[in-house]
């Protein structure tokens, strides 16, 4: 079980560090110095098309590290189908207007101290919501 938790805890910092991702000045890189089973998860599910959606957040300091899991999905930023398989994120802190993010795992950074909301909603490739895989939560920042 120690050895499942080093492999995960390896995976998840090879993919913050490669996590930068421009935007509207709030997602940037991050470096996460926490045990990864701190992360809180929940799933939604849509049966109709299949797919399932697993956020995992983790606040550190200011920042929150959230990562999205989405079996058969294919994060992109250009459309090659016109299917639901493939798409990308729409990201909302606070009821802001929402902003894509064309990865699975991203950093909500330099979040004042407080509640904060996040909506997390999964967009096909025409930039349609797809029913049912949408996910809130709610963050406090020391």
């Amino acid at each position: 079980m120690v050895i499942f938790r080093v492999i995960a805890f390896v995976i998840i910092i090879t993919i913050i560090s490669g996590c930068q991702i421009n935007g509207p000045g709030k997602i940037h890189k991050v470096t996460i110095e926490k045990d990864p089973s701190a992360f809180q998860v929940v799933e939604v599910t849509n049966p109709a098309s299949t797919l399932s959606l697993t956020v995992r957040h983790m606040v550190s300091n200011d920042d929150v590290f959230v990562e999205c899991y989405v079996p058969g999905f294919q994060f992109t930023d250009r459309s090659t189908s016109n299917t639901n398989k493939e798409g990308h994120l729409k990201i909302s802190v606070d009821h802001q207007k929402p902003y894509s993010v064309y990865k699975a795992a991203f950093i909500v950074k330099n979040l004042s101290k407080g509640t904060h909301e996040i909506a997390v909603t999964l967009v096909d490739s025409q930039g349609k919501t797809i029913e049912g895989l949408y996910e809130q939560f709610v963050v406090t920042i020391p």
